[in-house]
């Protein structure tokens, strides 16, 4: 009789774990894994872009907003599974409805009309409801064990692909051909304190010549105050290199880009490939070596940042105060969605402004950036002790979204509308303009004039030039004793901290020849070299 017991009691205690596990098994998680996916996806599609840490947010919030719909069409259909499948339904037409509809543009253009689409998105949902009630129960369990496996694989594919990314790229980090600086000894300025130095990058700023010959913009009253303050304008520069992360690596690493570029065993490029040239360079590293501080900012591009500055600056996700406030990855994956619909018909049952969504979907995210870092550069001039601030500032490159007295507008780039392109480009020049003078006051002001600046375009106008305009930079340079004998005309970005480490902190760093090598794209591998046609190079 004992035996027939425990027999029968361990048959119940598996049936019950076999029970327990089929619940599980069909538990609705696929709705969460959808969302989970959606991330995943496009966080892997702008992977060369950002750092992974740009979704965290997404995969807390978005996960979060999942679960209590779950729960709340949980208790109004009184049946989980059920109310998984209607959630799941509801969470594809909000992943997939823009890109949807991008799609029926293209091959039915009269039906590409959100009039039509979104009922029919409606009719959709209400079918799914439908569906859902009248399955039964068992046919509900088994539909969403398969839902789960395939959601479940698909959040896994995308994760795999993203850590592999990393990890390659972390090795990559791990083996870069750093330089070691000359010395960490300085010659004493003359007035025995350190001068502050100001690395200011406008993204794209062409030189003075290529302005007036493509925008019939004359910028001869930008640079005329620059030289009032005492600045160097090298009128003949062009940059070494046509793509930003290419242009940052060379100047801070005070070298040209061959030898790195040769050892990167793949076919093509990547913004990320020179991250520890840009994050680790020789001149900051010289520089936090003989006591100087760190600035950086948040510009959304984490291959073009300093995160470990001593003080990192506008990243909205460290702050309580702008918790709200969206990076640009952030706010281009909900920009996807069926969020900008949904914001629009809240606007129009007045719950919510315009306002408030271009904040969250518009290009009120790339503003709010670009306005941060504007408004702070003059506040981080009062910071004591020699300070080294590398401030990459995305004006006047696209996106065109400030007029040139920094209203707010959104511009096409649309490269088969050159007028607008250069409308566009020509508003953020003049408001890059009127934004900057003032900060370089503040900063000649609060040094008491021993600061050192170097004003720079990573290179000409983008898109819709050639390859000789394209590397047309603006570059200027403020030095504190105003000794500029050794910059001339046609002076390139590889140079500048040659010839500021080796005249103001007693390196050696002979200058080397100015050339200038052209790829399309930041894919490329092979390079043009441009001549300066500038007389007398």
């Amino acid at each position: 009789m004992q035996i027939k017991f425990l027999n029968k009691s361990i048959i119940n205690n598996e049936m019950k774990q076999k029970k327990f596990w089929s619940w599980i098994g069909s538990f609705p998680f696929f709705p969460l894994f959808l969302t989970i996916y959606s991330i995943l996806f496009f966080l892997n599609l702008n992977i060369t872009q950002v750092d992974y840490h740009a979704a965290d947010r997404l995969l807390t919030i978005l996960p979060a907003i999942t679960l209590f719909l779950l729960i709340i069409m949980s208790v109004v259909l009184r049946d989980i599974r059920r109310a998984g499948f209607v959630v799941f339904v509801f969470g594809l037409i909000f992943f997939t409805y823009p890109h949807v509809r991008m799609v029926i543009q293209g091959k039915i253009p009269v039906l590409a009309n959100d009039n039509i689409l979104l009922p029919l998105s409606i009719i959709l949902l209400a079918c799914g409801i439908l569906f859902a009630t009248k399955l039964s129960r068992e046919k509900m369990a088994t539909l969403s064990l398969y839902l789960n496996a395939i959601t479940l694989i698909l959040a896994l594919i995308q994760l795999s692909l993203i850590l592999v990314y990393e990890y390659k790229m972390d090795a990559r980090w791990r083996n870069a051909d750093l330089q070691i600086p000359a010395s960490s000894n300085i010659v004493p300025p003359r007035n025995g304190t350190l001068p502050d130095v100001y690395f200011i990058v406008l993204d794209g700023y062409a030189r003075a010549d290529v302005l007036q010959s493509a925008l019939n913009l004359d910028n001869s009253p930008f640079l005329d105050a620059l030289r009032k303050r005492q600045f160097y304008v090298a009128d003949c520069s062009m940059s070494n290199y046509a793509q930003t992360e290419q242009s940052l690596a060379s100047t801070l690493e005070m070298k040209y880009l061959d030898g790195i570029i040769s050892k990167i065993n793949v076919d093509h490029l990547e913004e990320k490939f020179f991250v520890p040239y840009i994050r680790d360079n020789t001149v900051r590293r010289y520089l936090e070596s003989v006591g100087y501080q760190t600035v950086s900012f948040f510009t959304g591009y984490s291959w073009a940042e300093w995160p470990d500055a001593t003080y990192y600056l506008g990243d909205p996700r460290a702050s309580a105060k702008n918790a709200s406030s969206l990076i640009p990855f952030e706010g281009q994956f909900l920009s996807r969605t069926l969020f900008p619909f949904m914001m629009t018909g809240l606007e129009a049952i007045g719950i919510v402004k315009a306002p408030q969504i271009n904040e969250l979907t518009g290009r009120g995210v790339d503003r709010g950036i670009v306005r941060y870092e504007l408004d702070e550069l003059p506040v981080v001039t009062h910071l004591r002790g020699p300070k080294f601030v590398y401030a990459h500032i995305l004006l006047p490159h696209p996106p065109y979204v400030f007029g040139p007295n920094g209203e707010e507008q959104d511009l096409s780039t649309d490269n088969s509308n050159l007028a607008l392109l250069h409308q566009g480009y020509r508003d953020q020049v003049l408001y890059a303009n009127k934004r900057i003078l003032p900060i370089i006051d503040t900063i000649l002001a609060e040094s008491k004039g021993n600061a050192i600046i170097v004003l720079e375009g990573d290179h000409g106008i983008v898109d819709y030039t050639t390859g000789t305009e394209h590397m047309k930079n603006l570059s200027a340079y403020y030095f504190p004793d105003h000794n500029y004998s050794d910059l001339y005309p046609q002076i390139t970005p590889v140079n500048s901290f040659r010839v500021i480490l080796s005249n103001y902190f007693g390196q050696n760093y002979p200058s080397l020849g100015d050339q200038s090598y052209f790829a399309a794209t930041s894919a490329q591998k092979t390079f043009t070299l441009i001549p300066n046609p500038c007389p007398g190079h």
